[in-house]
């Protein structure tokens, strides 16, 4: 069965994580975080700000991996890569998205992702729950 590589970037503002509801023929309405396959002779971090670019019309950077997935369909099997992106530059114009929106990372579960992205807003979640652990650990003192 082919394998398609799939990445996408997580971006955390002041506002909230940024997520996009999906808008093509397939999966319109769905939410995920923005990005897009992996073309040839392209590594993945190249193709996740190439598709920002071409999505959104923003400048990001590739801070790290953040997990991936594997999600089985009918026809092929999708190998989703997440990253943990800043957003460099640029204002953001909707391409390839009805809409986006900035959601904290306990409300992410309320929205229609893919069900093999439950993975994703796990590893969200935690990254999150780990920043403030961080943080807590500096006002308690504790090393």
């Amino acid at each position: 069965m082919k394998t398609i590589d799939i990445v996408c970037g997580v971006i955390k503002t002041e506002k909230g994580y940024l997520i996009g509801q999906r808008k093509s023929n397939v999966h319109d309405g769905m939410w995920e975080f923005p990005g897009g396959k992996v073309e040839n002779q392209e590594t993945k971090e190249e193709a996740l700000i190439r598709e920002f670019k071409e999505e959104l019309g923003i400048e990001i950077k590739v801070l790290g991996a953040l997990c991936s997935i594997h999600d089985v369909r009918e026809d092929c099997i999708l190998h989703v890569c997440a990253y943990v992106c800043k957003w460099i530059k640029g204002d953001i114009h909707l391409h390839a998205h009805h809409k986006l929106c900035f959601v904290e990372a306990k409300d992410l579960y309320q929205y229609a992702f893919e069900e093999a992205d439950k993975d994703i807003l796990d590893a969200v979640n935690a990254l999150e729950r780990g920043k403030e652990y961080e943080e807590n650990r500096g006002k308690k003192g504790i090393t």
